[in-house]
């Protein structure tokens, strides 16, 4: 009999170690709940640097800290002129137009494609590829570097400032003060690699809707839009929701973007 008596005491005690387990427990989960917000929070301010890298590991910020043969077209002996191109909101972009030996104030035959980089690095890195395109294509090939990469304005890298480094490049060629006689607009082709496919669609978007003239769109391993991208970057979806839609626009012009003279070679995402 007395073995089956639970006293008063017994109970305080049961309830005191039930009592400081739910506030533990509630406390935990209060810890937890507050460092997801703080993850939520970074990934949510620090989204744009989580997608574009104008500098990378050991890859140097300025096409003259490359080295050698990656710092000037004229390292290639190949023509050439420096343009600082000013966007609406005051940024100064940098390009380097190489200029075909066949391209002449006489002869508005030859093309000029205006490229537009990948992510990570700058446009000194893209030399060998945009000398083959020069060599092969008997063309002009207009380098862009967008704002925060290479020789162009330390501003902020995200989707509304390469929209407005496109849509500069595009109203700088059409400018008549800008002293670009050799250039046809009429002969004007875009050309985007990875992200600058993005850019490069916005372009020709811009172009369409502005009247301006374009030859044609030439994309390599670019992307449908921002959030099909972290798809395969970032898989977790919780991670993606917050990092991507609930502040950047996607790019929706590669997906919206229609003209006879588009030519893709391989989609990112």
């Amino acid at each position: 009999m007395n073995d089956q008596t639970i006293t008063t005491r017994d109970v305080g005690i049961g309830g005191g170690i039930v009592g400081t387990l739910v506030r533990f427990s509630w406390k935990c989960s209060a810890c937890i709940s507050g460092l997801v917000a703080l993850v939520a929070g970074a990934l949510y301010w620090k989204q744009d640097s989580m997608l574009y890298f104008p500098t990378i590991g050991g890859v140097p910020r300025h096409p003259s800290q490359n080295p050698k043969r990656y710092r000037s077209p004229s390292e290639h002996n190949i023509p050439f002129e420096t343009h600082m191109i000013k966007c609406e909101d005051g940024v100064t972009i940098h390009s380097w137009l190489l200029y075909h030996p066949s391209s002449t104030n006489s002869n508005k035959e030859v093309p000029t494609i205006i490229f537009f980089h990948g992510n990570a690095g700058n446009i000194g890195l893209r030399l060998p590829n945009a000398i083959h395109m020069y060599l092969n294509l008997q063309a002009n090939i207009w380098l862009v570097e967008y704002r925060g990469y290479g020789d162009s304005d330390d501003a902020v890298v995200n989707e509304k400032g390469l929209k407005l480094d496109a849509e500069a490049v595009l109203k700088y060629a059409h400018d008549p003060n800008n002293n670009l006689s050799n250039v046809n607009v009429k002969k004007l082709f875009v050309f985007g690699r990875s992200l600058g496919g993005a850019v490069a669609f916005h372009f020709a978007k811009f172009a369409q809707a502005n009247k301006y003239p374009l030859a044609g769109v030439l994309v390599e391993n670019t992307f449908v839009s921002i959030s099909t991208m972290v798809d395969h970057l970032m898989p977790y979806r919780s991670v993606k929701s917050v990092d991507i839609e609930n502040r950047v626009e996607l790019w929706r012009d590669s997906a919206n973007y229609q003209h006879s003279n588009t030519v893709s070679g391989g989609c990112a995402g």
